[in-house]
């Protein structure tokens, strides 16, 4: 749905936040950042590993790749909320995978 929204005119980006507001419950205005957001992280993507290869200064991290590769997805099912909600979200989903 984002990239569609990318790609569409000014008419069409506001009938497909109109139909995401409507599904999500969220207001036109978070629904905007979530796609903008959409569009930094995943589309150009590519470019900024490149532009990010020297060595990372500041301190170590604290967790392995997977971790960190875990919560990206989590943040993304759980539609791009804020850490406070992302909380209450991985909570629930290691419920989930705890059961099965």
């Amino acid at each position: 749905m984002a990239e569609k929204y990318l790609k569409s005119s000014k008419k069409e980006k506001s009938e497909i936040i109109s139909k995401y507001c409507e599904l999500t419950k969220v207001k036109r205005a978070t629904a905007v950042k979530r796609f903008e957001r959409y569009k930094k992280r995943y589309l150009f993507q590519e470019r900024d590993t490149q532009k990010n290869s020297k060595k990372k200064r500041g301190p170590k991290k604290k967790y392995e790749p997977i971790h960190e590769i875990i919560l990206w997805k989590c943040w993304g099912l759980s539609g791009c909320v804020c850490a406070e909600k992302l909380q209450l979200h991985v909570g629930s989903i290691h419920r989930g995978i705890e059961k099965e």
